[in-house]
């Protein structure tokens, strides 16, 4: 009976070693290595950690909206039907995807975000375009707190144009600047984490909850703390003055003055442009 012990014992550590060690090997592994669905699913889970920047992480939006989320201390998780992506709706249908989404982007600075939002349009100086910079610790504080079932993930991108309408497609998947040539059978199951190819200089990652709600918009409660933690950076063109006036006036009775002054940071990219 002892011998049966030990044997069934040894057996157990033996599976434990072999799965510790199949994960060591997969957490040493590159992008451009995995060639499994799965595999780049679990990787991109971990997109916290993969930052290309790794400090910060970036919402380009409007001087308006940035009050908004402050006045209302939420952020707006949106449905994929009202993002930007119209072939990656296409092809993840109705019935696909359940989860809402924030949409971030690991880029410190990108000309083409700016163009797409609105924050390099010349009429645009002074209504105010920004980006709300968002630390990794804040993040971290924000999927710990496990709210609604927030979660985070990477985006990869495909050459998912012409192939909106298929249940399955192969092809190559780039992620931050990295090229996975393996040919990767892609299925619905990776709806919510591929966009088309076009929409590379995004550098995307999303928090996503879950729902069956019928909204548009799901609201996620965020605390002035921690709202407090983050940094309103103007765009290239813009006036930073201004905009820092409407904000503090707008947001005078919830905020003190010195608290809404430290949020911002002057765009390292002002007056290096000619629009």
């Amino acid at each position: 009976m002892d011998n049966s012990w030990n044997c069934t014992s040894r057996i157990v550590l033996l599976a434990v070693e072999l799965d510790c060690h199949h994960r060591k090997l997969k957490m040493n592994m590159k992008f451009t290595d995995y060639n499994s669905e799965s595999d780049i699913k679990s990787f991109l889970d971990n997109a916290i950690s993969l930052s290309s920047d790794g400090s910060r992480f970036y919402h380009y939006t409007s001087l308006t909206t940035a009050i908004k989320i402050f006045k209302s201390k939420k952020i707006h998780f949106s449905k994929i039907s009202s993002m930007n992506d119209i072939i990656e709706n296409t092809w993840c249908g109705k019935q696909t995807v359940k989860d809402y989404f924030f949409c971030l982007s690991q880029s410190k600075e990108c000309f083409g975000m700016w163009a797409m939002y609105g924050g390099l349009k010349s009429d645009k100086r002074t209504n105010g375009y920004i980006k709300i910079a968002f630390p990794k610790s804040t993040l971290e504080t924000i999927l710990k707190s496990g709210a609604l079932g927030v979660k985070a993930h990477g985006l990869v991108y495909a050459n998912l144009k012409g192939n909106e309408h298929m249940s399955s497609f192969s092809s190559e998947l780039y992620f931050n600047n990295e090229t996975n040539k393996n040919e990767i059978t892609i299925t619905k199951e990776f709806a919510g984490y591929v966009k088309d190819s076009s929409w590379q200089y995004e550098n995307e990652i999303r928090l996503s909850i879950n729902s069956m709600s019928e909204n548009e918009y799901i609201d996620f409660p965020i605390s002035k703390e921690l709202l407090l933690s983050l940094k309103i950076i103007p765009s290239p063109i813009a006036n930073m003055d201004k905009i820092k006036k409407v904000f503090i006036k707008e947001l005078s009775k919830s905020y003190n003055k010195t608290e809404l002054e430290n949020l911002f940071e002057a765009n390292e990219f002002s007056g290096c442009l000619r629009i």
